[in-house]
């Protein structure tokens, strides 16, 4: 069973006013994430266009208004220019360390299922079982859902994530074969190492590719 897009809307709305949603609800937006992800590479390819924007948002670790904010300063930017096509591109270590991560990682899989092609989540060091045990995230997930059930699928979720971007201006050559070789050989289900090419700035961040 999925739900519609309306449902997710409603879910969307409830969690922007800090209201998390029940067990079954959560494990279905899992679920449903999960079925998404498969269906795509372990590497996430995007044409890039002077006309389009494509936004990088980091780190976030559970900081839940910071996210809040950094969407509403990009929705300030589209209603300036709302013929311009925009992506999102969250970089991994989305949860961990933040008091809302639970918040952060279904507010941004809500995100994907109604507007999938435009909004995507890569899989950072902090979304695996052995650091998120650790700073966080474990305990969050038994704390609102009194059950590690959640937290169980969550690690399922993970390992459908794409490990990689490739990001292609379309007045470039397209990625080489080398590049995309280079992205095959690291599968979703690898798990990325505390010191990697995976790791990144420790704080929230917003930029837009934007070559105007």
């Amino acid at each position: 069973m999925t739900f519609t897009r309306q449902q997710l809307l409603h879910i969307l709305s409830n969690l922007t006013r800090y209201k998390v949603p029940d067990r079954q609800t959560t494990f279905k937006i899992i679920m449903m994430a999960v079925q998404y992800h498969k269906n795509f590479k372990n590497y996430v390819s995007l044409d890039y266009t002077p006309n389009s924007h494509v936004y990088f948002i980091g780190d976030l670790h559970g900081q839940y208004e910071d996210m809040l904010h950094i969407l509403q300063i990009i929705e300030d930017e589209r209603l300036q220019s709302p013929s311009t096509p925009i992506q999102l591109v969250f970089l991994g270590d989305v949860v961990d360390r933040g008091y809302r991560s639970l918040e952060t990682l279904l507010t941004v899989l809500c995100m994907q299922l109604l507007w999938p092609g435009r909004v995507h989540l890569l899989r950072g060091n902090h979304e695996t079982e052995k650091i998120s045990r650790i700073y966080g995230f474990f305990d969050e997930c038994k704390r609102k859902h009194a059950s590690a059930v959640v937290y169980l699928e969550c690690l399922q979720l993970f390992q459908t994530l794409p490990v990689a971007l490739i990001l292609e201006y379309k007045e470039s050559a397209p990625a080489t074969e080398e590049q995309e070789s280079q992205s095959s050989d690291i599968t979703s289900t690898t798990v990325p190492p505390q010191i990697s090419m995976f790791c990144k700035a420790e704080k929230p961040v917003v930029q837009s590719a934007d070559a105007s």
